[in-house]
């Protein structure tokens, strides 16, 4: 029911939305949605930004397509299973998993939760530069420790420079822009993390 004129836009705009982005097809065939791989004129692919050099697989395009219909609604009644079973997958309670639209949004929610004045962030060097921007904005000090000769998180390092100022200590996994993986329970002794 239209109970307000801002009610009768939004669904006017809606409306005229979905024509443009669905537009009257004469043929019967439905609409199928193709990888697109964009040319990159230099030829290089940038892992940096986390792209897919080869776009998604057609499991994930089949699934996209299966709920294209209803990506108009927020999955809210959804979070409590999609969290469910990614702890389970990785051998955690529920709890411990947080949703976020990008890593960029858990990264500032950390920030926030964990850092501020008079607190510390520890990190690799180099790696994923947002929690370094974010921890500035929060007042905190970044300690910068630099990878090792094969681009591996020096833990034994990093764990020498905790004190009690530290809030927080990033380790990017896989690395940004290395993509160097430090493995759980690794040959660190950094057994107690």
């Amino acid at each position: 029911m239209i109970n307000s004129r801002r009610s009768f836009l939004h669904i006017l705009g809606l409306g005229s939305a979905a024509n443009v982005l669905w537009p009257r097809r004469s043929s019967s065939q439905p609409f199928v949605f193709a990888p697109s791989i964009a040319h990159k004129p230099d030829g290089f692919i940038r892992l940096n930004s986390n792209e897919n050099a080869y776009g998604p697989s057609p499991k994930v395009t089949e699934t996209i397509i299966s709920v294209a219909g209803s990506a108009n609604r927020y999955p809210r009644l959804e979070y409590g299973l999609l969290r469910e079973r990614i702890a389970a997958g990785h051998g955690v309670r529920a709890e411990q998993v947080l949703l976020g639209c990008g890593s960029t949004e858990i990264l500032r929610m950390a920030t926030f939760a964990f850092l501020g004045n008079g607190k510390r962030l520890l990190q690799a060097l180099p790696t994923f530069e947002a929690i370094e921007r974010y921890g500035s904005a929060a007042g905190s000090d970044t300690i910068s420790v630099p990878l090792t000769s094969s681009f591996a998180h020096d833990l034994d390092s990093m764990l020498s420079r905790v004190d009690a100022s530290t809030g927080l200590i990033y380790i990017c996994n896989p690395n940004n822009p290395t993509a160097s993986l430090t493995p759980r329970g690794g040959k660190s002794s950094c057994t107690r993390w």
